[in-house]
Order: structure tokens, then C-alpha cells, then sequence
């Protein structure tokens, strides 16, 4: 599945814009480094606004996910999550997320599990009825969480910084999901994320920074950034024993595949 000659370039599938103070700065760096967009990820109602707008500040570089994380304190009212649904019907919007089931939560300080589930398929049943992607993150509950899924399937959807083994890739990719890799892919302990990565198959392959966090081996330590996106580009593409400029195509194909929302702001890039 090539990349049209004219959208070549890397998508950072998955950063939190909202965390940074310098995005212009960053934006640029991006581009330098062939990141021509990047979806800016969203945990609450506030940060979802956040995301909304710095779409339209950076529209030919960022679209937005809106959503609540697992992690939340307390579980959204109704008119919240109605909040939602009115922002992802706008233009820029072109996933909902990030959502999904964290086990920790709890310990934390956040709702259970059952909150979570019922948190997780609102959104999800929201994702449906306006024909959108889910972005799903997903710690120490790969079980319940695929439980929910086949409820839903086939699911258009992206197992965001995937960090299951190669038997959990190939069932998530069996109901219809997409697998991110991040940096942790780069990290030297976790050879499982690489033989994972070597289960998905080609066209469900994307990658992320999940930025600011998760900073590739190299920059360990130090703040992440879109820009950065190309050392987990390398971990994949010598994993897969695949060109780089060859593994860009592809992945830039599969995300427009998933996210067809952004096709037209990618074009003006």
C-alpha cells in the first residue's frame, strides 16, 4: 500500500501538545525531521479543548483526539462526554482518544476497572456513531481490555504504545486494531516489543512518540519530542529489515488509512 508521492513523511500518531510551551519551536523541529504531522492526543475535557485548539493554530500540522483517559479521578458526567461527541464532529477531530483500561489507576488515586469499563465503552459506542478511530491505551489489562473490544468488533482502532508480546499483537490485530510502536521499541531490555513488532503485518504497523514521555534510548532522560520519532523509525526499520524511506510510505499510508480525516490537512503540509 504505497504513500501517495505527495504525502510522503512521518505521523507522529500519538503526543500531548498540550504539555509543551514551546510548540511552534517544536513544530519546527518536526519538520526538519520529516514529521509533517502529529495528533495531539487528549486525557480530560480540558486538555480535548486544548488539543481542539491547537489544531486550528497549527492546522496544516496538528489534528486532534479527544477523550477521557483511564486514569481519570472521577468517572465524566453525561454532559461531558456529550462535550466530547460536539467536539469530535468538528474537522480537526480525527480520532477519540486516548481512552482505554489502566490497572493502576486505582493505586493512583483514579476510578476502578468497572468504572473504566463503562467509561471505555461510552466512548468507544461515541467513536461509532461518528465513524471515527479510537486510540487505546492499555496498562497491565490486556484482558479485560480485549474482552471489551470483541464486543465492538471489527474494531477501527490503534493499540497506542503497544506494549504486549507478539501473541497479544496478533489477537488485537485480529479484531480490526492497529499496533503503535513508541520508544520504548528502542530500549535494549525489551526484545519482545521488536518480536512483537515482527508479528504485525505490514499495513497495521503505525508509530508514535507518545511525547513528552517515552523518550528513545538516545535521549533517555531528556524531554521527547515529534522530532524524535525518527529513532523509533530506525529500531523499526531494522527490525523489519526494511528501508527506511520504503517503511515511511507504509507507514504513512496506514495512518491516513486509519485516520482518513486528516488526508485533506496532510495535503496542505
Amino acid at each position: 500500500m504505497p504513500a501517495p508521492d505527495n504525502l510522503a513523511g512521518l505521523v507522529d500518531t500519538h503526543c500531548h501538545l498540550q504539555e509543551y510551551s514551546d510548540v511552534a519551536s517544536i513544530l519546527e523541529r518536526a519538520r526538519e525531521n520529516n514529521v509533517v504531522h502529529v495528533i495531539c492526543q487528549s486525557v480530560d475535557l480540558g486538555s480535548a479543548y486544548n488539543a481542539v485548539n491547537l489544531s486550528h493554530e497549527h492546522p496544516q500540522q496538528v489534528s486532534a483526539a479527544v477523550g477521557f483517559h483511564p486514569q481519570t479521578d472521577t468517572l465524566p458526567a453525561k454532559e461531558q462526554l456529550d462535550e466530547i461527541k460536539k467536539l469530535a464532529k468538528t474537522s480537526v477531530v480525527v480520532a477519540i482518544g486516548e481512552i482505554g483500561l489502566d490497572a493502576l489507576s486505582p493505586e493512583r488515586g483514579g476510578i476502578g476497572i468497572d468504572s473504566q469499563s463503562k467509561l471505555l465503552r461510552a466512548q468507544i459506542e461515541i467513536a461509532k456513531t461518528l465513524d471515527l478511530p479510537i486510540c487505546v491505551h492499555c496498562r497491565q489489562a490486556f484482558d479485560e481490555l480485549f474482552s471489551i473490544l470483541s464486543e465492538f468488533r471489527p474494531v477501527k482502532g490503534v493499540m497506542h504504545c503497544f506494549t504486549g508480546d507478539s501473541e497479544w499483537a496478533k489477537r488485537f490485530v485480529g479484531i480490526g486494531m492497529y499496533i503503535s510502536f513508541s520508544g520504548n521499541l528502542t530500549y535494549p531490555k525489551n526484545s519482545y516489543l521488536r518480536e512483537a513488532a515482527l508479528s504485525v503485518p505490514k499495513d497495521r504497523l503505525l508509530i508514535e512518540t507518545d511525547a513528552p514521555y517515552l523518550s528513545p534510548q538516545r535521549y533517555r532522560g531528556m524531554r521527547n519530542e515529534p522530532s524524535l520519532l525518527v529513532e523509533t523509525l530506525e529500531a523499526l526499520s531494522a527490525v523489519l529489515g526494511v528501508e527506511q524511506g520504503t517503511l515511511t510510505g507504509q507507514l504513512h499510508a496506514n495512518t491516513v488509512a486509519l485516520f482518513p480525516k486528516i488526508a485533506l490537512r496532510l495535503r496542505s503540509a
